[in-house]
């Protein structure tokens, strides 16, 4: 028969189960695709301060005019801050970094 468990064996248990998932909190925090996530995120949230996204979606043609949303793009391009290309340009890169991670090294990239 199984004894129930007294105060003390509950306090180790719950610190034990503390620390577990503190470890496991802290390297899921460090995977370098959650890393990645991460960054993108903030480099995201940083172009906020550049860029109305409502308006942009607003404003921009249908998706199966291709013609237009190209010269959209284009246009948008030519008159948008320098530093929401670079934060935009970042947030592409990270993007095929952590796709060319998940094909190349399958089971080191996902979490």
């Amino acid at each position: 028969m199984t004894q129930p468990l007294t105060q003390r064996d509950r306090q180790l248990t719950k610190r034990i189960m503390r620390r577990i998932y503190l470890i496991w909190s802290i390297r899921l925090l460090l995977h370098p695709t959650t890393l990645k996530a991460l960054i993108a995120a903030l480099l995201i949230v940083r172009s906020m301060e550049y860029v109305s996204y409502a308006n942009v979606f607003a404003n921009m043609p249908a998706l199966y005019n291709v013609s237009a949303g190209m010269q959209f793009v284009k246009v948008a391009m030519y008159h948008t801050h320098p530093m929401t290309l670079v934060l935009l340009s970042s947030v592409a890169w990270l993007a095929v970094w952590a796709v060319a991670d998940m094909l190349f090294r399958k089971k080191e990239a996902w979490l």
